[in-house]
């Protein structure tokens, strides 16, 4: 469902049940989004909210890895009741949960490994510039 709050909605929210309407209404969402930042002057943008720009983003990046760990959890139970509902006998499972197994501790890596110092930080820009 998409969500129209545009002036165009004079200040209502109207509800739309169109794919397309939906993609529209993101891709607004998103420009105005974008606007908003955009017209943040540099003076604006504090320690504080650089921190919260970043907290957020971490917990967004947590959120999505306990999602795709669910996902692996209950995808993969349901393969290995197939493979004892019809042929217990070799266990073909174990490529699904090995290739997909990878992607995950990949996933976590980049989430709860040791983020770069801030020296590692420095060097790396003084070598794009």
């Amino acid at each position: 469902m998409g969500w129209d709050t545009g002036p165009d909605a004079g200040g209502t929210v109207a509800l739309s049940l169109s794919p397309t309407r939906m993609q529209d209404d993101l891709v607004r969402y998103e420009s105005f989004v974008i606007e908003d930042v955009m017209a943040m002057s540099v003076d604006t943008v504090t320690p504080d909210t650089d921190l919260r720009a970043r907290a957020l983003e971490r917990l967004k990046k947590k959120r999505d890895f306990k999602l795709h760990l669910v996902m692996y959890v209950m995808f993969n139970a349901l393969l290995v009741l197939v493979w004892t509902l019809n042929s217990p006998s070799f266990f073909w499972p174990v490529f699904p949960l090995a290739g997909w197994g990878i992607g995950i501790v990949a996933h976590a890596f980049d989430i709860y490994a040791r983020k770069p110092s801030e020296h590692q930080i420095q060097r790396e820009i003084e070598q794009l510039r």
